[in-house]
């Protein structure tokens, strides 16, 4: 009798073990996954241009905003690459050598931060979604001018300001061209020769550079 009675308490105790165990294991594995959620999620609000892109083709299928996918697109796209350029103009102010390269960075936060506001102002208008920070490519380059050793900076730094205002004026000519709605297009018509400006002003740095 002694014996059937440890032998039972003995069971008890290991499944009293065995269940505290794995609640342990269920626990564990419960906060890992909200740990890889918690990172995704953050990843997908820091990469916002998509996200935007995916609310803005749902208020044009509910009728919220007049605007065409294009045209939404061109807004998000445009608020994506303005964010990048004032970020870029802060870090090039405080790393650049040349007095040039300084003062073309300080324009660049200068009327890029203006041309933002406006752009806001007018998604908001016109009930479009734009994203509250830059997405990955954009991040990349932010990230290659922060890792730019002193001596290669202003070149690096000049490069990438040809090369984007090149794509840039690129875009808001072929926007010019094609967007339909009058807000929109007088955005993009004010704005494009600044960007022309900025292109040519960037280009001459850079060849003053080599």
């Amino acid at each position: 009798m002694k014996n059937n009675n440890s032998l039972k308490k003995y069971r008890c105790l290991m499944q009293a073990r065995f269940k505290t165990g794995a609640v342990l294991m269920a626990s564990m594995l419960f906060a890992v996954m909200m740990f890889i959620g918690c990172k995704g999620g953050g990843n997908a609000d820091r990469n916002g241009v998509d996200s935007a892109m995916d609310i803005n083709d749902q208020k044009i299928d509910d009728s919220t905003t007049a605007v065409a996918t294009n045209e939404a697109n061109f807004l998000v796209e445009a608020a994506n690459g303005g964010m990048t350029e004032v970020q870029a103009g802060q870090i090039a102010q405080e790393k650049a050598t040349n007095d040039d390269v300084k003062k073309f960075a300080a324009k660049m936060v200068e009327d890029h931060t203006k041309l933002n506001d406006q752009l806001k102002s007018l998604a908001s208008k016109l009930n479009v979604t734009i994203p509250s920070a830059i997405n990955g490519n954009s991040q990349s380059m932010i990230d290659k001018l922060n890792n730019a050793k002193s001596v290669d900076f202003n070149k690096t730094y000049m490069d990438m300001m040809v090369e984007d205002h090149n794509k840039d004026v690129d875009f808001f000519q072929k926007t010019a061209a094609n967007a339909s709605n009058p807000e929109i297009h007088d955005f993009v018509t004010n704005a494009l020769p600044i960007l022309q400006s900025h292109q040519q002003m960037a280009k001459k740095i850079q060849a003053s550079l080599k």
